[in-house]
């Protein structure tokens, strides 16, 4: 998937506002390893008492059907829940200090599509992890081959990293993707084709790297934090695939995120 030039007109009457609740994003569900949506999904213990505006979020229910639960026991860690945060939708936001919550027992094959839907108030110099995975017990590490993929801001540029089996590493630059701004929503989207490493905003190519078709080994996901530094605003939505979706599939998806999100996508 070289080209993200994409029909959107046609494909989004696939993808309509009601169709938020069915089976995977869009309605696309082979390989939808994690799905975590803020609202309705996320609670402030293990999964019996839903959180309200403001509530320390514990458990950030997967709704693919693989129980992929993301979770935070200490309360020091703990996301909130915003509601009406991102066009009516609810999110977490992360502190910009110590938050993050966890996945744990991912699997892939080398090929994944990933988005995020996010937002801050403002972007600085330091790097703002969103998704980072490794192996079991590295998730947040601060070091390069303790990781597998990642997604990642600095000064708003949004960047990211993928490491091939044999642990060579494949970074983004830090300054030379799209810029993020401000109170502004953003769709990420990172495909891991087997020969691309492609990172898209908005579904515009940001850039795009080569890789050997291998990953490191991945099964801890985490989220809202990198090394020493956690995202500092808003993820309302993470959708994982352990599998490079094709054209058709990434549009819906894209498309599913942007109706719902009123989150505009470049249809060049």
């Amino acid at each position: 998937m070289n080209t993200k030039a994409k029909i959107y007109t046609a494909l989004s009457l696939l993808v309509s506002t009601y169709s938020f609740s069915q089976a995977g994003p869009g309605g696309v569900t082979t390989d939808n390893e994690i799905w975590l949506k803020a609202e309705n999904s996320s609670y402030i213990d293990a999964g019996t008492s839903l959180g309200t505006d403001n509530s320390l979020i514990q458990q950030w229910n997967d709704v693919s059907g693989n129980g992929n639960n993301a979770l935070q026991s200490n309360g020091s860690y703990q996301p909130k829940l915003k509601t009406n945060a991102i066009n009516g939708y609810s999110a977490l936001n992360f502190d910009g200090d110590n938050d993050r919550i966890l996945a744990t027992g991912i699997g892939q094959n080398g090929q994944v599509s990933l988005f995020v839907v996010l937002q801050a108030t403002s972007f600085d110099s330091n790097t703002r992890g969103i998704i980072q995975a490794g192996p079991s017990g590295t998730a947040f590490s601060d070091q390069i081959n303790d990781k597998s993929i990642g997604m990642w801001a600095t000064n708003g540029n949004i960047w990211g990293r993928g490491i091939e089996s044999d642990g060579t590493v494949h970074s983004f630059s830090k300054t030379g993707g799209i810029k993020l701004l401000g109170n502004t929503s953003y769709i990420i989207t990172q495909d891991y084709n087997g020969t691309d490493i492609i990172q898209s905003v908005n579904a515009t190519v940001s850039e795009t790297l080569g890789y050997d078709g291998t990953l490191k080994d991945f099964s801890d996901f985490g989220i809202g934090k990198q090394s020493a530094t956690s995202f500092k605003g808003d993820i309302a939505e993470v959708i994982l695939y352990t599998r490079a979706l094709n054209l058709a599939e990434t549009t819906i998806v894209e498309n599913y995120l942007s109706a719902k999100y009123g989150t505009a996508l470049d249809a060049s």
